[in-house]
C-alpha cells in the first residue's frame, strides 16, 4: 500500500510524456493546402469564440448549478441550429452539499 503512493506520480510522468510524442507527432504533420488550413482557422476562431460566449455570457460553471443548465441549454441550441435535432439534456440531481460517494440512483 505504501508504494502506491509512487504510482500516482509515475502515471502523470508517463501521461505527460505520452502527450508530449503526440503533440511532436501531430506537430510535424502537413497541415494541407491553403483551403483546408482556411478551414481550419474558422473551425478554431468558431470554437474560441463559442468558448468566450460560455464565459462571458454564463460564467463558471458548477456542477449542478444554474449556469451549468444555463451552459447545456446553449449547447443544445447551438447543436440544433447545427441540425443535430436529436440532442438531448439529460436532466440529473445536483449533488448534496457536503455529501461524499456515489451520486442516489434515480
Amino acid at each position: 500500500m505504501d508504494k502506491l503512493i509512487y504510482l500516482v506520480p509515475v502515471m502523470g510522468a508517463i501521461g505527460l510524456l505520452y502527450t508530449f510524442i503526440k503533440f511532436a507527432w501531430v506537430s510535424k504533420q502537413d497541415a494541407g493546402n491553403e483551403r483546408m488550413q482556411e478551414i481550419s482557422r474558422y473551425i478554431a476562431e468558431g470554437a474560441m469564440a463559442f468558448l468566450k460566449t460560455l464565459a462571458d455570457t454564463i460564467g463558471g460553471r458548477v456542477t449542478g448549478s444554474p449556469q451549468s443548465l444555463a451552459a447545456s441549454e446553449l449547447i443544445l441550441k447551438a447543436l440544433k441550429e447545427a441540425e443535430f435535432d436529436d440532442a438531448p439534456i439529460e436532466d440529473y440531481p445536483p449533488p448534496r452539499a457536503g455529501s461524499v460517494g456515489p451520486p442516489p440512483a434515480r
